[in-house]
């Protein structure tokens, strides 16, 4: 797999190594992309001897002032994944907000349902960019987190919204 695949080394190790490689030969990329997305013999199966390296090749292209390519490759992969699910029914998500919702709302609804994540430091960051909010007198946020509390159902999650106001 050429150091492209996820259980090849990690994916850190992996974004370092092609931003090295960006930065040290920049004219040589083409190359690289040719000689490592290629497998050996040995693995060569019924469905070729290519290796598709997906967004880390995104990631190669754009550290080496190649976004043209990288927006190119990006757009065939939404299409590719587009294609691959298109006879599935899927439901239509119920957002946060509504179509007759400003920006602004819309952004500050995403940003109030982030305290329903599990993660504690994501509610804290959440928690100190609504009280920074606040104190800007931003406006319909105190609706919308009124909203978002007349909705929760446990006293854990309410202290969650309230936190917000300490």
């Amino acid at each position: 797999m050429n150091g492209w695949a996820d259980w090849y080394e990690s994916t850190e190790a992996s974004l370092n190594r092609l931003e090295i490689i960006a930065n040290q030969y920049p004219n040589r990329i083409d190359e690289f992309i040719t000689s490592t997305t290629t497998q050996s013999d040995r693995w060569n199966n019924k469905q070729g001897n290519l290796v598709i390296p997906s967004d880390k090749l995104v990631y190669l292209q754009a550290c080496s002032g190649n976004a043209e390519e990288a927006l190119e490759l990006t757009l065939a992969m939404v299409e590719s994944l587009e294609e691959s699910v298109r006879n599935l029914k899927l439901p239509i998500p119920n957002w946060d907000w509504q179509t007759h919702d400003s920006i602004n709302n819309a952004l500050t609804k995403c940003l109030v349902s982030r305290l329903k994540e599990p993660v504690p430091t994501i509610k804290i960051w959440v928690v100190e960019q609504i009280a920074d909010l606040l104190s800007n007198e931003h406006e319909a946020l105190e609706d919308i987190l009124l909203t978002d509390l007349a909705n929760r159902q446990l006293e854990s999650e309410c202290i969650e919204v309230l936190c917000v106001f300490l």
